[in-house]
Formats: structure tokens, sequence, C-alpha cells
């Protein structure tokens, strides 16, 4: 291959590695939306035997992605208990554990984890594997135009260690989609957004570690809009 026909191929795949990790935005259907609810929402910590706060930062992370897509978007978004609560919703909870090769220890297991699961909040992957027709009946129960999915991964993008202490700091990964009620795929997709690194955590604070975490978590969720606000 000449130099010309190299750098034809190099630009080509730049290109499409440039499409693959932007986000899939349909502008007219998005335009549709009024209401919305987060249906499904995981978000994976690094284990640390330091950390114990998984359920008030469970419940921390996913009510800021609430109120951070309902300031950019202006959608009205079904509160987290209220979710919860709905009997349909509650209902296919229940039954994603049951479905689960783990039964209800899977529940079990994820209380004791590090990882951020709300309480009576359906995980990311459960939501994925719905079919259509089950996403079209879950939106016509909540009486929703639109139902979002987020899932996360906390990691540390730096670490510094002394003989006393080890510090580290941290940063997020997103997947996001939306879905509406007339579309099999997706009106919104971005698998893509890493965020900005947090400030720095002892390892041996849990509070530090929770705040470090949730910061690298909003800041995925600023990229999210940042690079939703670039394709419109």
């Amino acid at each position: 291959m000449d130099r010309r026909h190299f750098t034809l191929f190099a630009f080509s795949v730049g290109i499409a590695l440039m499409s693959a990790c932007s986000p899939s935005i349909h502008q007219q259907r998005l335009a549709q939306v009024r209401n919305a609810a987060i249906v499904g929402f995981a978000a994976e910590l690094p284990a640390n035997p330091s950390y114990d706060g998984s359920a008030q930062g469970a419940v921390l992370a996913y009510d800021q992605l609430v109120m951070s897509l309902h300031e950019a978007l202006g959608w009205d978004f079904t509160a987290r208990a209220t979710l919860a609560g709905h009997p349909f919703y509650a209902k296919s909870y229940e039954q994603h554990f049951r479905d689960s090769p783990l039964g209800p220890l899977k529940n079990t297991l994820a209380q004791f984890s590090d990882d951020l699961y709300p309480a009576g909040i359906m995980w990311s992957d459960h939501v994925k594997s719905l079919t259509i027709s089950e996403r079209q009946e879950l939106m016509r129960k909540l009486d929703i135009d639109a139902m979002a999915v987020a899932r996360i991964q906390v990691e540390p993008c730096s670490e510094y260690e002394t003989e006393f202490q080890s510090r580290s700091a941290y940063q997020a990964k997103l997947a996001f989609e939306v879905y509406d009620k007339t579309h099999p795929e997706p009106i919104w997709e971005d698998r893509w957004v890493i965020g900005e690194p947090s400030l720095i955590a002892n390892h041996g604070d849990p509070e530090q570690l929770r705040s470090r975490y949730l910061e690298a978590i909003e800041h995925a969720y600023s990229n999210l809009i940042e690079r939703y606000e670039t394709q419109r």
C-alpha cells in the first residue's frame, strides 16, 4: 500500500471510529417526549473494603441523573419512590430476580456489594433484556412517553501509593439509552460517555471515597449532556 492509499485508509478508519463513538440521537422523536422515567440503573464501583455507603450513594447517583436530564431537556421524570412503588413496575422488578439463575440471592448479594443499585429500581441489564412489546407495555402502564436506561462503571484513573496510604482519582464511564413507544431502536443512545476525573481520595476514608465516586459519576452526566448538545 503506497503512502497516499495508506493515508486515505487511516482517515477512513478514523472517521468510522469517531462515528461509532458519537451519540445516536433522533431529534424529531425526542422532541415529542414530555415525560419519562429512568427505569434501569446500575453503577459498578471498584471493590474497596473501606467503602460502605452503597445504599445512600445509589439514591444520590440516581436522583442526580434525573435532575441533570430534567434541567437539560425539560422532561418531567417519574420520581424514584413513585416508580419503585408502581404495582406493574414492582412486579417486573420482582420477576427479574425470580428469573435470575441466582434467584432472590442476587438481590441479597447486591445489598452487600459496593455497587450502586437503588432499592426497587430495575438493574440496567434487566431492562436491556426486555422485548420491544415488554418495553412498550411498561411505558403504557407507567403513562410515560419514554424510558431511559443507564449503566455506569467507576474505575481508578490514577493511583498514588506511599508507605502509609493509597490514594486514587476516579473516572466514570456511562452507557445511556432512551426508548419511546413507537420505535424498536433507541431514540438516544450514547455508549461512550467518559467523565472528567474526580479529585483524589484516600482509600481508607469511606466518606471521601463516596464523595469522589459521586463526583466522577456527576462528571459523566455532564459529559452526556454536552455530547447531546453538540448533536442538536
